[in-house]
């Protein structure tokens, strides 16, 4: 079992959006005092990263890879269509899924969270979490899950605030 985040989509994955809509949703949950974050993006097309050739992104593109400039721990994030053939058959599995992760680290941790509430929403679908990992709810709302990790209090980096975030989570597994 692994420690991925699920989305449904209905659509590809508009990048310029993802990146600015995760912007706002890293300043809510790692509760920054003024400091702007600023994301970069690049992707892996069989294991070679390069820079992203089209702002579109879905199935069969290989995987984006967001990060913090200035820094090289990143979330991944892999488009999936799985057809509707057993065992996805029920209707409730079938069709596009985001697949968000991380590097193994808080920062990494911090920034999977951050993407995958952002294009939740952006997606009105919902968050799974299959190892309990982030929360002890496995399908719920991106807002659930939002209010479930956000911070407490301010900090003044994002690598502290990412350290907070895993302590958190790590306190409640």
């Amino acid at each position: 079992m692994s420690v991925d985040l699920e989305i449904k989509i209905n659509k590809a994955i508009s990048v310029d959006h993802l990146l600015d809509a995760s912007e706002k949703v890293i300043k809510e949950l790692l509760a920054l005092k003024d400091i702007p974050p600023s994301l970069k993006v690049e992707e892996m097309i069989k294991g070679h990263r390069q820079s992203l050739t089209s702002n579109t992104f879905s199935a069969g593109r290989g995987m984006l890879l967001i990060g913090l400039e200035g820094l090289e721990d990143f979330a991944t994030v892999n488009v999936v269509d799985l057809p509707a053939l057993p065992p996805f058959s029920d209707g409730m599995t079938t069709g596009l899924h985001a697949d968000v992760s991380a590097t193994r680290s808080p920062i990494g941790y911090a920034l999977a969270a951050c993407v995958a509430v952002a294009l939740a929403r952006d997606e009105k679908s919902s968050i799974i979490d299959d190892a309990h990992f982030w929360t002890p709810v496995r399908e719920q709302s991106a807002d659930n899950f939002a209010r479930l990790i956000t911070l407490e209090g301010t900090y003044q980096t994002i690598p502290a605030a990412a350290e907070a975030m895993y302590a958190k989570m790590k306190d409640r597994a």
